[in-house]
């Protein structure tokens, strides 16, 4: 037999059931990092899983034993895949209901969230293309004092502001040409990462609910356990509040996670990526390795006028906007997912082990500065 066939085969071979540990493992409800990052890129292992198949068929000896065996184990993992992100393609319908081109203006409500990473300095570049954008609200995430002092050029065009000031990566600002009204900053799950709420009051003089989130990702040493917590912390949240709501923000979650149907079953919130595409944000350089952990998630008040991302400006996310049209018959004609039977306990109990792994999950350093409140 030829050695570089033999070997070829058994490579082949390998991938296949590496396919099949990559596919299963995301199933398992475990909180361990490791395994939950394998949500990531399933697009990936989609794509690698076509190669492969074929690959496998076009091989000398595909109808072998092995081969077979091989081929049929990658037929099914690519067949799971493409189930689990067959919602956020342009064939399925759409979740969110497309916006009537006659919205009033004064029940628009156009929004740009953005993770700035922290050490990029690039503000002239994203200041240029917020105003080109001019959103109605701007919600930016890793800021710091740097970015704090630069993004008072802005309170000409976006005069109201919330915004809580860290030096470990988690600091945020929420930026509104609207009043905002009762601006709160939580720690959700215990956590030194915060979240603002807040009301925002539409020219209409209808005051919609935004919450602002920006939970830590599973990496090494810090399971998703915080994450979800804080996902499902402010979707009880929603849920009590019982408004018209936007939820927003770098979740470190893609969106076919299982903690990400949970949020948006428990908050009663669309998705706009449904139907719409996948809209990766993440990371901007590279072509490869890329998916959507931006989101900007809306109550069945809201019908939608598009959503995009704008440029890279020199940050590791791509912004992300969308445009919501605040129609108060929305309910009647468009419906959140309704909420499963254990939803509600689940989401309790993954606050109650968040709260608990909040104390052990490794910090960044904290800096010199001390977190400060808001300017208004």
């Amino acid at each position: 037999m030829n050695p570089w066939l033999y070997w070829g085969r058994i490579v082949l071979y390998a991938a296949a059931a590496a396919g099949v540990v990559v596919t299963v493992l995301p199933e398992l409800d475990t909180n361990a990092w490791w395994v939950r990052l394998l949500d990531f890129p399933r697009m990936q292992f989609l794509i690698s899983l076509a190669v492969l198949l074929v690959l496998l068929l076009a091989l000398p000896g595909r109808f072998r034993v092995g081969s077979l065996v091989a081929s049929l184990a990658a037929l099914v993992c690519m067949t799971w895949q493409a189930v689990v992100l067959f919602p956020y393609s342009s064939l399925e319908r759409p979740e969110m209901l497309a916006a009537a081109p006659g919205c009033p203006e004064a029940n628009r409500l156009r929004i740009v969230a953005v993770n700035v990473q922290m050490t990029n300095e690039n503000a002239e570049r994203l200041f240029a293309m917020l105003r080109e954008a001019d959103p109605h609200l701007i919600l930016l995430q890793e800021t710091d004092a740097w970015w704090d002092e630069r993004l008072q050029a802005l309170e000409d065009r976006w005069p109201y502001s919330a915004e809580h000031i860290t030096q470990n990566y988690f600091g945020m600002h929420i930026l509104s040409q609207y009043p905002l009204i009762d601006s709160e900053v939580h720690f959700l799950t215990n956590s030194r990462n915060p979240s603002i709420f807040t009301s925002v009051e539409l020219p209409a003089g209808q005051a919609i609910r935004f919450y602002g989130v920006h939970p830590r990702p599973p990496l090494p040493g810090q399971s998703s356990a915080e994450r979800d917590g804080q996902l499902l912390a402010a979707a009880l949240a929603i849920r009590q509040d019982a408004a018209p709501s936007v939820m927003a923000g770098d979740f470190n979650a893609v969106p076919w996670e299982d903690v990400m149907q949970q949020t948006e079953r428990v908050a009663g919130l669309l998705a706009p990526r449904i139907g719409r595409g996948w809209v990766p944000t993440y990371r901007t350089d590279s072509v490869v390795v890329t998916w959507p952990l931006d989101h900007i998630l809306a109550g069945p008040h809201f019908t939608l006028h598009g959503l995009e991302t704008l440029p890279n400006f020199g940050s590791d996310h791509y912004p992300i906007a969308a445009g919501f049209c605040f129609a108060p018959e929305g309910p009647s004609v468009q419906a959140a997912r309704q909420i499963e039977p254990g939803d509600i306990a689940a989401a309790r109990l993954a606050v109650s082990v968040a709260q608990g792994e909040a104390a052990q999950s490794p910090e960044p350093a904290e800096g010199s500065q001390t977190p400060q409140p808001g300017r208004s």
